[in-house]
């Protein structure tokens, strides 16, 4: 999605004695807790970046003596192979590390242990923790299917598994509300088992929802906790020469929900053509916003005033 072109690139600030204490109390005090075999689970991208970070975190893990095995996956993979089946072959990949750690088992009457945690699985991504509760639900309900299985009849599982993909769908949302002030995406994958129209298009919407929340609502509160902390930058924004330019934000928007829908409903052969032209298109225009950053301030693009904030105290008084 082209608005994902806007994220702020990764600064990685690496050496100190303060990073590396910090990493090595960290898993330590997750060795304690959950015992020695603690096993790190990365879904970071491998490539720019994001790519440096996920080699620099790979290499203190392999450093480290509480961690027993350091993983990578690929979320977002050029191979043809469905999310669903790369996250089959991820369990089976770590099905004997997780079957060694153990499980706890409650009944109705008392808790039975058939065996002691012995570790912890230690999963995370970068932004708003989308993917982290996407291949999280997935690993526990492979678990839980292959632990408990034999001691249910077929109603009784489908009914469990159908509460763990709610709990785990009911988690990821309630997180990303926290983390990026909309529902979470890919949540009918966690729903569901599988990608839905209507899931892509609740995706699409929280994509735009997280984009404008964080220009125009959560900017502007970040914007005052600077002030009250002291953190002012000062910031000008230019002025704008075109008629046309404030309008580009909200052009991009539409032709890429057109382009969406269009995609999704499986239409001709001409329209698949159409839907290229409109990704060319809107893909170009956003060039021509990125290259005039002023076209995304408040003032062009919701036909605002923008306000000027001084950082003179003697200001308001």
């Amino acid at each position: 999605f082209p608005l994902q072109m806007r994220k702020p690139k990764t600064m990685i600030h690496t050496g100190s004695r303060e990073e590396v204490a910090a990493f090595s109390t960290h898993f330590h005090k997750l060795s304690e807790e959950y015992g020695s075999r603690v096993v790190i689970l990365s879904t970071v991208n491998d490539t720019g970046a994001e790519g440096i970070l996920n080699l620099k975190y790979s290499r203190e893990a392999r450093k480290s003596e509480n961690v027993q095995l350091f993983k990578h996956f690929r979320f977002f993979s050029g191979e043809m192979a469905p999310l669903t089946e790369r996250l089959e072959d991820l369990y089976k990949d770590l099905k004997g590390v997780l079957s060694a750690q153990g499980l706890t088992q409650r009944t109705d009457h008392e808790i039975v242990t058939r065996k002691a945690q012995s570790g912890v699985l230690r999963i995370n991504c970068v932004d708003c923790c989308d993917q982290t509760n996407v291949v999280l639900a997935h690993l526990v309900n492979s678990v839980v299917r292959e632990f408990v299985l034999d001691d249910l009849d077929p109603d009784e599982w489908n009914d469990l598994e159908a509460a763990l993909r709610e709990l785990w769908y009911e988690n990821g949302k309630q997180i990303s509300e926290q983390y990026a002030g909309g529902a979470a995406l890919k949540g009918d994958l966690t729903r569901y088992g599988f990608r839905t129209f209507s899931g892509r298009f609740q995706d699409l919407k929280s994509i735009v929802n997280r984009d404008f929340s964080n220009r125009y609502k959560h900017g502007a509160l970040q914007d005052g906790v600077d002030i009250l902390l002291g953190v002012v930058k000062e910031h000008i924004p230019l002025h704008l020469d075109s008629r046309l330019r404030p309008y580009f934000p909200r052009i991009v928007i539409i032709i890429f929900v057109v382009a969406f829908v269009c995609k999704n409903l499986n239409f001709s052969r001409g329209l698949l053509v159409a839907f290229k032209l409109l990704s060319a298109l809107s893909f170009g225009g956003l060039l021509f916003v990125l290259s005039k950053p002023e076209a995304w301030t408040l003032r062009s693009a919701l036909g605002g005033t923008k306000a000027v904030v001084y950082p003179d105290a003697s200001t308001f008084l």
